[in-house]
């Protein structure tokens, strides 16, 4: 038996709210100083697919990041984050486009400049779109597809289960809806204003991030927050034939209100296995050892809407069928067959996994609700998984699917 200890839930809350907030120039800034040699400072845009206006664009906005502006040259900005020994990334999700900068953080001032100068002056130049921007942008797109069905599957049941805002894919195929230049600029126009950007940071003294953010920000037009339609639960089914070498996937997606319940399922199903080379003691572990496909139980949460979904892959076709049918069984009996130790375990599991996102995360940990698991019940997540099969289904088929099976095979 473990000894008795104390929850976490009262050290999660303590952690997770040692960011500071304000307001510079009209622009939201969280920031905290845990006294690390390096800083990280995040752009957050809301500008992801679910708020672009044409297929595509949020992911072309994204491709123009860190290009050439009226301050400084592309060039430019890649050998001076070198000589500072700095990184600069993107990363494009449904909600946000999110622009990030490491240094070491006597170099604050420079990339708040940087940062800022992306989001008021960037130029998008005609010859960046076709030399470079549609480029990699199809790139992208053809890896995704060609090498990760697991991807391209979980794209297809958002848009199963959304149809609109949420449905929106993450990758542009630019060959089949070409993006226009007018159509990114006007986009981002709209995206990088005062009512659609905040600041996060790390390893930084709030009150010097605040004044660089004043200094750099204050010409950022104020323009008005980006809306999208409020989410609507359909259910239904996608089928992507794939070549046999690309390999089979096949996700299950439950579209469901937001609630931290919904965290304590995917590890209840078996979001985790917490020891390497071992047999965990979750349903779809359980049905990992029995027909040899690979699972992974998550929960994709958004501002209106939490997507839980079970991927499916393995070896070959038949795998992958087998997987997916023990898969829909675990759904529709696990309701059934929790217990309490199985809900004590997933908490645990939610709480570490939380916890753990908030050391490398910062926007999540800045901008995140603290959530409290300790408080759900055992009946809360029967109750929970037994509304899951009922309620709307999705499914996403990827590869040999002639070979896989319809949704109304399963549910």
């Amino acid at each position: 038996m473990l000894a008795a200890r104390r929850p976490a839930s009262s050290a999660s809350r303590a952690f997770v709210r040692r960011f500071s907030t304000a307001e510079s120039a009209g622009v939201s800034v969280t920031a905290r100083d845990d006294q690390r040699p390096v800083s990280q400072l995040s752009l957050v845009v809301k500008a992801g697919s679910r708020y672009q206006p044409a297929p595509g664009v949020a992911r072309v906005l994204e491709k123009f990041a860190y290009r050439n502006t009226e301050e400084r040259s592309a060039l430019r900005l890649v050998r001076e984050t070198e000589l500072l020994g700095g990184q600069l990334s993107t990363q494009l999700n449904r909600e946000n486009l999110v622009l990030t900068a490491k240094f070491l953080r006597e170099d604050l001032p420079y990339f708040v400049k940087a940062l800022g100068d992306v989001a008021k002056s960037t130029l998008f130049r005609p010859h960046e779109l076709v030399e470079d921007v549609a480029p990699l942008t199809k790139l992208e797109y053809s890896l995704v597809r060609a090498s990760q069905p697991d991807v391209v599957a979980l794209e297809a049941a958002h848009e199963v289960a959304f149809r609109k805002g949420l449905g929106n894919s993450l990758y542009a195929n630019l060959d089949v809806t070409p993006v226009t230049l007018d159509g990114v600029k006007t986009f981002g126009k709209e995206a990088y204003t005062k009512s659609n950007v905040k600041v996060v940071a790390s390893g930084v003294v709030p009150d010097d991030l605040n004044e660089l953010v004043e200094k750099h920000f204050k010409h950022l037009s104020s323009g008005a927050a980006l809306e999208s339609p409020a989410s609507t639960f359909y259910a239904g089914e996608a089928r992507i034939p794939a070549p046999e070498s690309t390999g089979d996937s096949v996700v299950l997606a439950f579209p469901v209100k937001p609630s931290p319940v919904n965290t304590v399922i995917a590890n209840v199903l078996g979001a985790v296995n917490p020891v390497k080379w071992s047999v965990g003691h979750n349903p779809l572990a359980v049905a990992a050892a029995k027909t040899g496909a690979t699972f992974k139980a998550q929960v994709h949460s958004y501002s209106d809407a939490d997507l839980i979904t079970i991927t499916v892959n393995g070896d070959s076709t038949s795998v992958v069928r087998s997987g997916a049918q023990e898969a829909a069984r675990v759904v529709k009996e696990a309701g059934a067959s929790v217990n309490e130790d199985a809900v004590k375990r997933a908490v645990a599991q939610a709480t570490f996994a939380n916890l753990a996102r908030s050391e490398v995360d910062i926007v999540s940990a800045a901008l995140a609700p603290a959530v409290n698991y300790s408080t759900i019940k055992t009946q809360d997540v029967k109750s929970a998984l037994e509304s899951l099969a009922k309620g709307k289904v999705a499914l996403a088929a990827v590869g040999q699917v002639h070979e896989l099976p319809h949704l109304d095979e399963l549910f």
